[in-house]
This record gives structure tokens, C-alpha cells and sequence, in this order.
């Protein structure tokens, strides 16, 4: 080892290096020696890290010889200040900054470095690489092959979602246990009026209803490959999951409002028998503010304005932004009038004007039709959504396995891994006249 570090020192010395260098590079030394400890396995790796690095220095020296030959025949190469400055550049410098991967006492020559790369981008390579050779991304060959991929699973982009809307303006969700459910309503009441005394008084009963709801089965099924799930990023089995979950509240919450009723699809808001159905136009039309109030006024009318209620739109959001570009005529046929609130006014703000919160969801469809309308037309719902009920029995069930099979295919023989989610659930309308939509506002032209 001491013939070794003899040369190191004299390279060193040769290449016009400083004290404070050359005890740096001692210093790096000493602290290999002692991490070995007498391990010649060790030791024998010190003494080759102290010949790479004695080449290293020498061979550094003559690769920036050749960049200063490279500038010098490019006549947009200066150093910076002009040629008074030049005298600032120095090697020692250099050497020492690329030795111990450290520019903080060179940033001179850094920066001269840089300006040459501006025309020899291939010696700046050379020197700041210190030896290793530049390949290409350009092919395999030339190099890509050599190029790690990176993967940031910490970073991954998740799917956009549909708002899920009945839950947050108010709609209630009870667990049940038995089948078919049965809630009694109080259809109708009796009757009290003023009679002369002996005079009979008319008779009047108290009809009753009742909401039934029965389990309908929503269920999803994912099918992975095992090399996905044994090679893939650790958290894929948790993304599968929550994706399946929130596909299938889209679901659940898209049947609150839609559901046709028809075979295992519950039947949902729009179909419930007593809800207020309201008319813009013949053809559909844009919804006002006006319009908004129309809803609000009915669900009064049935005296299902009540205190203690949780009153909301839930609508596209198209109708929202619609709203916000309501403008006022000053007289017929006026498009340009002033604008009703700002357009650019926060959800917030627009909800105090109506009254009461908007919520929206893409999942309420813009491509209905009435009249000579073109499929452009959608829903807005106002009423008290505590009226929604929606049922639940158990959690949710969240299965996987490697020998599951359909018709078409079979896990086990494909080496897939399939995860199978489901819930039995159902919605019912409590009170149908604490609800009113319409389906006939348009939304073209709003964007």
C-alpha cells in the first residue's frame, strides 16, 4: 500500500494540487483503511481504490487538455469576464472538484466548463463524468439498455371519479337484518270541521301506506394476473379494492336517483310513485333561477318544507354553470343584459342565493330528449333527502381466488387471481312528495 500511495501523492504533486487537496484525499483514505481492520479482502480493495484514483487524476489532466484544445477552435467560446478573467481558472481547482465529487470550491470552473458545453457538449460530458463514457438513449445498443426504468408507485394517478351525491345532501343509510323491509307511512289524516250542535258529524278515516324494500345484489368481480400481484407495486391489491368500492357506490348511488325498478336494479327517485314531476318546456329548456325556485315552491306546497329537514338540488353540472351565466333581459329578445350573479362566483355563494346547497354529479345523464330537443337534456331533484332511505344488509364482501371459473375462462388455468366484491342493498322514497325534479333542462351551448 505505501507504493501506492507514494504515486498517489506524486500525481497529485504533478498536477499542481494543494496541501488542503491532498489531505482531503489522505483524509478519504485513512477512513477505508480503517473500515478494513486487517481484512485482506478489504485491504486489497483499498489499494485498488487508490491506483483507480491515481489514474483517475492522471487521465483527468489530459481530458482537459482536450477540452481546451475542443474551445479553442470555437471561436463562441470565452471564459466569463473576457480574457482577463482567464488567469481565475484553475486546474488544481478542477482536479480536486472531480476527485471528490464536489463543486462547492470550484464553481469557476464549473461554470467555464458549462459555457465550452454549450459547443462541445461531449467533452463537458467527458469531464464532468469523470471517465465514464456517454451513451445513448437513442437504441438499445447504443445504450438504453443501460437506462433504468423508474417507477413511482408513491406517485400513481388515480382513476377520476363521479361525485357520489344521495349520502351528502342528506340521505340516511340503515342496516337491516330481515327481508323484505316494511315501514308503515301514515297516507292521509282525519278530517275536522264545524258543525251545528246535534247536527252528525261526517266520519273520516286515516289510510296508511307502506315502503317495502327487499336485497338487491350489486357486485363487481376484477381479474388480476398472479405476476401482477407477486411482481407488481405492493399497494395494487389496495387500489383494486378501493376502486371496486367506489365503483360500486356509483352504483348504489346512481340507482338511488335512476333506478328502473326493473329485474335486480332497485327502483330509485325518479320512478317512485308521488314524487312531483315538473315541466320546463315543451322542447326543455334552460334552467333560471326562477326555475330552481319552481322546485322549492312545490315540495312546499306538500308541506314538506319542514324545519328539520336536509333540503338540497342534486343536479349536472351543467345546470350549476348555467345558473352562473343567467343574465338579465332588459327587454325581448335581450341576450347581453347583466348578469344575474358573477359567473365566476364560488358554489358557496351561488348556494346562499338559492337557498339551499347544489350538489353534482356526472352520473345524472345531459343526454335525454323531449319534444324536437337533441339529446341534451338532464335532471335537477330538490326536496328533503332524510326522506331517502337507504338500505343496507351486511358490509360489503370482498373475495379473491385462483380457482374460480365462467364459461369463458378459468383463473386457475390462466394464472389469474380474481377479486369479487358485492353488497345487498336497496333505496326507498319515505315520503315521495318531499321530492320534485324535472328532466327536460338543457344543456347545450352552456360550455
Amino acid at each position: 500500500m505505501e507504493e501506492q500511495l507514494k504515486q498517489l501523492m506524486e500525481t497529485m504533486k504533478a498536477q499542481g494540487a494543494t496541501l488542503e487537496q491532498i489531505k482531503g484525499v489522505m483524509g478519504r483514505i485513512d477512513e477505508m483503511t480503517e473500515k478494513a481492520n486487517g481484512n485482506s479482502e478489504a485491504l486489497a480493495k483499498v489499494n485498488s481504490d487508490i491506483e483507480k484514483l491515481t489514474n483517475d487524476i492522471a487521465d483527468t489532466n489530459n481530458k482537459i487538455a482536450a477540452l481546451s484544445e475542443s474551445a479553442s477552435k470555437h471561436k463562441g467560446i470565452h471564459l466569463p469576464g473576457g480574457e482577463a478573467e482567464a488567469h481565475k481558472f484553475s486546474i488544481t481547482r478542477l482536479i480536486g472538484a472531480i476527485v471528490t465529487k464536489s463543486w462547492d470550491n470550484a464553481q469557476f470552473e464549473e461554470h467555464v466548463i458549462k459555457q465550452a458545453a454549450k459547443h462541445n457538449s461531449e467533452a463537458y460530458e467527458r469531464v464532468l463524468k469523470s471517465g465514464q463514457k456517454v451513451l445513448s438513449s437513442a437504441s438499445g445498443a447504443a445504450g438504453a439498455y443501460l437506462i433504468p426504468e423508474e417507477f413511482l408507485g408513491s406517485e400513481f394517478i388515480p382513476q377520476l371519479y363521479a361525485m357520489t351525491v344521495c349520502k351528502k345532501s342528506g340521505a340516511r343509510e340503515l342496516p337491516f337484518t330481515g327481508s323484505p323491509v316494511k315501514i308503515p307511512r301514515q297516507d292521509s289524516s282525519a278530517t275536522a270541521s264545524f258543525v251545528a250542535p246535534g247536527t252528525e258529524q261526517s266520519a273520516t278515516d286515516l289510510t296508511f301506506g307502506q315502503v317495502s324494500m327487499e336485497p338487491h345484489l350489486c357486485s363487481a368481480i376484477v381479474r388480476m394476473t398472479d405476476r401482477l400481484i407477486g411482481l407488481g407495486d405492493p399497494s395494487v391489491d389496495t387500489l383494486v379494492e378501493d376502486d371496486i368500492k367506489q365503483q360500486i357506490a356509483l352504483a348504489i348511488d346512481s340507482a338511488n336517483l335512476r333506478g328502473s325498478g326493473t329485474g335486480e336494479n332497485p327502483l330509485g327517485l325518479n320512478g317512485t310513485s308521488g314524487v312531483t314531476e315538473i315541466e320546463l318546456d315543451t322542447n326543455g329548456k334552460v334552467a333560471t333561477f326562477k326555475d330552481m325556485g319552481r322546485l322549492v315552491a312545490n315540495v312546499e306546497l306538500n308541506n314538506a318544507l319542514v324545519d328539520n329537514g336536509s333540503f338540497a338540488f342534486v343536479t349536472n353540472p351543467l345546470v350549476k354553470w348555467g345558473l352562473k351565466q343567467e343574465r338579465i333581459a332588459q327587454y325581448s329578445g335581450q341576450t347581453d343584459g347583466e348578469y344575474v350573479v358573477p359567473p365566476i362566483i364560488s358554489d358557496k355563494m351561488l348556494a346562499e342565493m338559492l337557498g339551499y346547497p347544489i350538489n353534482c354529479t356526472t352520473q345524472i345523464p345531459r343526454t335525454l330528449q323531449k319534444g324536437t330537443s337533441g339529446n341534451t337534456l338532464t335532471e335537477t331533484y330538490f326536496g328533503d333527502w332524510r326522506q331517502m332511505v337507504m338500505a343496507r344488509w351486511g358490509g360489503m364482501s370482498l373475495l379473491a381466488s385462483q380457482l374460480a371459473s365462467s364459461a369463458a375462462a378459468s383463473a386457475f388455468t390462466t394464472f389469474e387471481t380474481w377479486i369479487r366484491a358485492g353488497i345487498e342493498v336497496d333505496v326507498g322514497i319515505l315520503r315521495p312528495t318531499a321530492f320534485a325534479f324535472w328532466n327536460d333542462a338543457e344543456t347545450d351551448g352552456l360550455l
